[in-house]
């Protein structure tokens, strides 16, 4: 969910500093050795990739959970698992707001039309 110009810069500031970053790759096992680990990596593209490597920082993201709590019924939009706010939290829905793991990304030139 975060701004695509600020995560390509961090995916080529990374790649620069010889990090490979997998994107979209489930990682399916971890086996621990004395001095390193193997990852097997699945990409969804067929054939699992066995990788070793020294350390393994794993980034799997927080997702709020807004399912079954109703905001069909009350007309409330949602983005990609998200509850759609603008820069003061509101939602479309007058009165109701939303903060924390369910809000997403808030609308910033929504601050002036507010």
């Amino acid at each position: 969910m975060e701004d695509a110009e600020i995560s390509k810069f961090a995916l080529k500031a990374f790649e620069k500093q010889g990090i490979k970053i997998n994107l979209n790759t489930k990682v399916t096992k971890l086996e621990k050795k004395s001095d390193s680990v193997v990852a097997t990596l699945d990409d969804g593209k067929g054939k699992p990739q066995t990788i070793e490597v020294g350390r393994v920082i794993s980034a799997v993201g927080v997702v709020g959970n807004i399912e079954n709590l109703g905001l069909e019924k009350l007309g409330v939009k949602t983005d990609r698992g998200c509850i759609v706010i603008d820069g003061f939290c509101k939602t479309n829905v007058p009165g109701i707001y939303a903060i924390g793991d369910v809000a997403g990304a808030a609308d910033a030139g929504a601050q002036g039309r507010a």
